[in-house]
């Protein structure tokens, strides 16, 4: 062991052993090497023995540590984290068991948390050997100090404080509320909002000015808040704060023409304080430019703190609420709050130059962008407010941000633009539009769910009466995502077929029904077929078209482009096959293995390129509801919706009466649509004797239907199966032979009105 370490080791030791015996005591012994006063009377035989095997130094430390025995919070966590340091775990998981019996209370955490500093408890979170207890107490611990430090009446008595004759007073105030962070520069700058408190601005903006990058969240987000008080606060303590993001804030607030000359004079103050001059319009007009690009792109990150929960990072970031007049606080990914500064900038420079056509579109489409990812996949973007930003906003406008945003894989942009577009657009504008690559029409070949169902349902809220550019598309899509079933599916594909079955049986307790393939052709065929599969498996040995051109295929066609694919390889082929992985983001390597739990892991390395958001089960399900009740509504009126060629999707639409969720649907479906084929399956279901009598009878209902509006289609083979059948019957209970009775006197009800057999 260094010399660092024992010095550090007895100063522990030394620290323990003052908490119970004389501190003089205690340095001799630790000096000289002597083990401290034995344990007192009454010791907790709980305590763990000391392993034989450790070092002298380390069981000095455990030795004082026993002798102290320590009772206050504050003198446990120390125990605690003296143990930890010398990586004596049980030890370490005593003292927190002890310091959970005490039960304190969120102020005792607090003050805790504060005495002995955060990083302690996260070690108790994320070390192995000390869980479950480690990671719960932590926990505990970290939700008190959060909701102890944004107290709204400790922090509003600490702000008092700011104003108080008493400098210690003061200043104590002062570096409490910095400790706390963004939720007390937030804090001070709501209380800007509040002109009745305008004794205490002067104190109050001192210290803001001084909080430097702590409170550059809250800053920022207060840039756009309503009350000009808390504007001109905000951008002027950006102004001295020497970050890319104040300065980007301040100086397009500076050049900007709507900027009050009293608050530019202010902010030009500030800049020259801290950057020793003004830069010139023009090159700070493109350094901003620049630097909102980069955030949109994902290439430059926030410079707030990016913390850790239980889960995964997040980023806080804070925007200003209208109706509550306070700033507001929200977790997000850090590519969403890289994304919220390129919002805010592009709105600043189209304030800059509102007469720039380039600013414009970059406003709208990171605003779409930003906005879409704050509601999340499954809330619709409303578009009023996009309305108040762009008064003269078009349909076509919006049309082509999706297109633009859809070319530079910004999808929430584009799936945003399609939701707004429902409100926007005519079905006089979808006719007039003649571009099959319209960005609605690309949204909906997108190979993104979310994205695909956002345009369907654009465009049928729209409801189109007559032919326009792109309704067999939208017919496609409907008839797609009506087969989706309960969960998703993983496709396997092995020239050899026990190796694609082993590896697709293995992905059950990830939540994925694993199907298997031996060749590339049935893979394809099934995934650009079935809604259900989301997860492709493609191994490296497959003959010829080999796996590198089966991949070219899946990515040409809109239903797979964006689906996660995984390349089964083996050691010695990894490496041509990464390269492959390379070029595309939604591809992976992975060893071939029928290991279960590698498997699911697996699984969860492809949901994770699934992005920009999974797909939920429930998602899928609603997608699979609502596409299959426009189809009923499409196919109950084939005057009004001729146009759209059901008959081309004949084969699959049949097939959904074979998903138990959309059994009743398709029922429905097939006796509207009456053809040869719908007749010839509905009366197939009838007779199916292990079909449940419900869904049979609704068959032959849907039969009777499709006769009546139709005429009876079947040929004299198939009228004829039908007898046969009610002859083979009689084994069977009866309410079965009365459902086969009812199909026979359909069929010869008619046949007698007809006047033929």
């Amino acid at each position: 062991m260094n010399l660092l370490k024992k010095y550090r080791l007895a100063r522990l030791a030394l620290l323990l052993c003052a908490t119970s015996l004389p501190l003089a005591t205690c340095y001799s012994q630790v000096r000289s090497g002597q083990d401290p006063a034995a344990a007192p009377a009454g010791f907790d035989q709980a305590f763990p023995p000391i392993p034989e095997s450790i070092s002298r130094s380390s069981r000095l430390v455990l030795e004082s540590l026993r002798s102290a025995d320590p009772s206050a919070p504050i003198d446990i966590a120390r125990a605690l984290g003296a143990a930890l340091d010398i990586e004596q775990y049980e030890h370490a998981k005593y003292f927190i068991g002890k310091l959970a019996d005490l039960n304190l209370d969120e102020s005792a955490l607090y003050q805790l948390n504060d005495q002995v500093g955060s990083e302690l408890f996260l070690r108790m979170h994320g070390q192995p050997e000390l869980q479950p207890q480690g990671a719960e107490l932590a926990r505990k611990v970290f939700a008190a100090s959060k909701v102890q430090a944004s107290d709204p009446t400790r922090l509003n008595d600490l702000i008092g404080k700011l104003s108080d004759p008493n400098n210690q007073v003061r200043s104590q105030a002062f570096r409490d509320l910095k400790r706390t962070g963004p939720v007390a520069v937030a804090a001070m700058l709501d209380v800007f909002g509040d002109y009745d408190r305008k004794d205490e601005f002067v104190s109050i903006r001192n210290a803001l000015r001084s909080m430097d990058e702590v409170g550059i969240g809250p800053m920022l987000g207060a840039v756009s808040a309503g009350p000009m008080q808390v504007r001109y606060e905000a951008l002027t303590a950006l102004a001295r704060i020497k970050t890319p993001e104040a300065h980007d804030a301040a100086i397009a607030a500076y050049f900007a023409p709507q900027t009050p000359p009293v608050l530019r004079e202010a902010i030009a103050l500030g800049l020259e304080k801290t950057y020793g001059q003004l830069p010139a319009e023009d090159g700070a007009l493109q350094q901003v430019a620049s630097r909102a690009k980069e955030f949109l792109k994902g290439q430059r990150r926030p410079g707030d703190d990016i913390r850790l929960d239980s889960v995964s990072p997040y980023v806080l970031v804070w925007r200003w609420n209208a109706e509550s007049r306070t700033l507001e606080s929200r977790q997000v990914a850090p590519e969403t709050a890289s994304r919220l500064i390129a919002f805010d900038r592009a709105a600043d420079l189209y304030r800059w130059r509102p007469e720039n056509p380039e600013f414009r579109q970059f406003y709208l489409i990171t605003y779409l962008d930003a906005e879409k990812r704050m509601v999340g996949p499954a809330q619709v973007l409303a578009a009023g407010s996009l309305k108040q930003a762009f008064p003269d906003l078009s349909a076509t406008e919006v049309d082509q941000a999706i297109a633009l945003a859809i070319s530079q894989e910004m999808l929430p942009a584009a799936t945003g633009g399609c939701e707004a577009l429902g409100e926007l657009a005519t079905t006089e504008w979808l006719a007039g539009s003649r571009q099959a690559n319209s960005g609605l029409m690309r949204a909906l070949q997108s190979g993104d769910r979310h994205l695909q169902f956002a345009a369907f349902r654009t465009i049928v809220e729209l409801d189109p009466q007559r032919a326009y550019v792109g309704n067999s598309y939208v017919l496609s899509l409907a008839v797609y995502l009506a087969g989706y079933g309960s969960r998703p599916s993983g496709l396997v594909v092995h020239p050899h077929i026990e190796v694609a079955q082993n590896q697709a049986m293995s992905m059950s307790p990830a939540g994925v029904d694993g199907r298997a393939v031996n060749n590339g052709r049935d893979l394809l065929r099934e995934a650009t077929s079935d809604a259900n599969v989301r997860y492709l498996f493609v191994s490296e040995d497959l003959p010829r078209p080999g796996y590198i051109e089966l991949i070219q295929q899946l990515r040409s066609d809109w239903r797979t482009k964006r689906m996660p694919i995984a390349i089964l390889t083996t050691a010695d082929n990894a490496t041509a096959a990464q390269r492959i992985a390379d070029r595309d983001p939604r591809t992976i390597v992975i060893p071939l293995t029928t290991n279960i739990k590698l498997i699911a892991l697996q699984v969860e390395r492809l949901r994770e390129i699934e992005g920009p958001w999974r797909l939920s089960n429930e998602q899928a399900q609603y997608h699979s509801e609502y596409a299959i009740n426009w189809l009923e509504k499409i196919t109950a009126d084939r005057t009004t919706y001729r146009f759209y060629e059901v008959s081309s999707h004949f084969e699959a639409m049949q097939n959904l009466i074979l998903n138990p969720a959309r059994t009743e649907a398709a029922m429905e479906i097939l006796g509207n649509i009456g053809t040869p084929q719908a007749q010839r399956r509905l009366v197939d279901y009838a007779s199916q004797s292990g079909a449940p009598l419900e869904l049979r009878q609704l068959a032959v209902a849907s039969f009777e239907r499709a006769v009546d509006a139709r005429g009876l289609l079947l040929t004299t083979d198939e009228i004829r199966l039908q007898y046969d059948r009610y002859k083979a019957s009689s084994d069977q209970p009866g309410e079965s032979q009365r459902i086969l009775g009812s199909v026979l006197d359909l069929l010869e009800r008619r046949i007698k009105t007809s006047g033929t057999r």
